[in-house]
This record gives structure tokens, sequence and C-alpha cells, in this order.
């Protein structure tokens, strides 16, 4: 699938997408579930599948900018993020001959714990702090003015029947468990590099194995699916579930690093 968020992402789904959907059984499905929502990849892809299906989609990640920013689409005030971006990008262009300074309001603008902030560190991702090479400038600090809406996830958060939460994921897994839901989970990997990642709070994402290999995948109400690095422990953890057959080759296209990724289901 073509790039469909509005900035690069890590751990973005949309390369492996059309696989795991093909591993997706939404018979009986009235509500799609995505604990750890990230670029929103799979609930993406789903509603470009069956837009005649009015499917419920619960959207929930810890990061509250992410969510903030994906609620502004629904109660409309992207605009006000836009044209803030609109405004820092021209303020910046016209420091084109002073790197120094340009860099200085940059990084000033990314420290800002507001949407704009978080938006233009995550759409100019590859300028560092200690880096603010001209080729970088020129690519992301143009004439062109930025238009949320032409990016495929517009439609999607605009026109879908969408509610997005800032919650832990478990809560959200056993708040949404029945028969009738369909739930996605892509957490950071297990024994991985993103293992220990934490949000701002100290909370740490990693319970969710924890939690799933407690209780067991088959005591569950919903369907389940994990799409998950196909590592020796996670092939401990979830060994009654794993099918060799399901296993697919994925490539990082920064490092290149080879690695296989499973998709581990209770149905």
């Amino acid at each position: 699938m073509k790039n469909h968020f509005f900035f690069p992402y890590a751990g973005n789904k949309r390369q492996e997408v059309e696989h795991i959907y093909n591993n997706i059984n939404l018979d009986g499905i009235d509500t799609i579930v995505e604990p750890f929502c990230g670029s929103c990849a799979v609930s993406y892809y789903i509603w470009t599948q069956n837009k005649d299906k009015n499917y419920k989609y619960i959207l929930n990640d810890l990061d509250d900018k992410l969510i903030r920013f994906l609620k502004s689409f629904k109660d409309n005030t992207y605009k006000d993020i836009e044209d803030s971006l609109d405004e820092i990008r021209e303020e910046i262009l016209s420091y084109e001959n002073d790197m120094v300074e340009a860099k200085k309001i940059y990084v000033n603008y990314i420290k800002n714990q507001d949407l704009k902030g978080y938006l233009l560190a995550n759409r100019c991702h590859c300028i560092r702090a200690g880096m603010f090479p001209l080729r970088d400038f020129k690519r992301y600090f143009n004439n062109k003015k930025y238009d949320l809406s032409l990016f495929p996830m517009y439609e999607f958060l605009t026109t879908a029947n969408i509610e997005l939460y800032n919650e832990d994921g478990n809560k959200i897994i056993e708040k949404y468990d029945n028969e009738n839901t369909f739930i996605f989970l892509d957490p950071p990997y297990i024994a991985s590099c993103n293992n220990f990642y934490s949000t701002d709070n100290n909370d740490n994402t990693s319970n969710i194995y924890e939690f799933l290999s407690s209780k067991s995948l088959k005591n569950f109400k919903s369907k389940i699916l994990i799409c998950h690095e196909n590592n020796w422990l996670f092939k401990i953890i979830f060994k009654d579930y794993i099918d060799e057959e399901n296993e697919y080759l994925k490539t990082y296209s920064k490092s290149k690093k080879k690695t296989t990724h499973i998709c581990v289901k209770n149905y």
C-alpha cells in the first residue's frame, strides 16, 4: 500500500498490510479495534476494502499528541494546524541564507508541546537538532503550502465511523472484547529494540504480552490478530498459535535489515 499517512511513522504496517488483511476474518464483525493504532494502516486498509460496510473503528494510542492530531480532523480544527505550519514554513524559509538562525527557529518550534510543533517534527523527521543540511532545507521549507486534505487518511478520518482514545491498550482490549469485535495488535515488539518503550507517564506498553499470555488468546471472545517479528521469545509465548505458513519476510527500508514477521490469531 502506498504511504497513506501524514508523515513517516516508525512501525508503519503499510508495506505488510495486504498480507495482514488476507489473514483477517470479518465474518460477524461490526467493530474494528486497534489498541496501538500508530498510523492506523490496518484500519485504513480495511476501510478501503469495505466502504459499503459501516464498521465502527476504535483507534487508541498512548501517544497523546498523535490522538489529539487525529481528533483535529474529527472536530474540523486541523486547518488551524495547517495554517500555523504554513506560517512557520515561511518564517524559516526567510532565513534560507542563514542556516544557524533557521535551525534555531526550527528547534524552538519542535520543542513546544503543541500540535504544530509535533507535526513539524514528524514531517521533517530527518532533520536532527545537530544537523540542518541545505538539501533537507530546500526539501521541507519550500513555497509549497501544506494541505492535509490531500493525504489518503483524510477521507478515512472525516467520513468513517471512528472513535479515538488515549488510554492503556490493555484496557481497550478488555472494554471491547466481545464476539462482534476484531482486534488488531501491533504493540512494541518484545525482545526487540523497542521492547521497553515507555510513555512520558512511565507507562510501559510491553505489559501487553504478560496480559495476553496470562489470559491466553483462546479465552478472548473477540477475534484477535497479532503482527510481530517471529523471534524466539515470541515463539515461546505464543507456541500454540504459531503457524509458520503465516511467516513472511520483512526488510526495513532504512537499515535494509531483513527479518521475518508472522501473523498469530485466535480464530
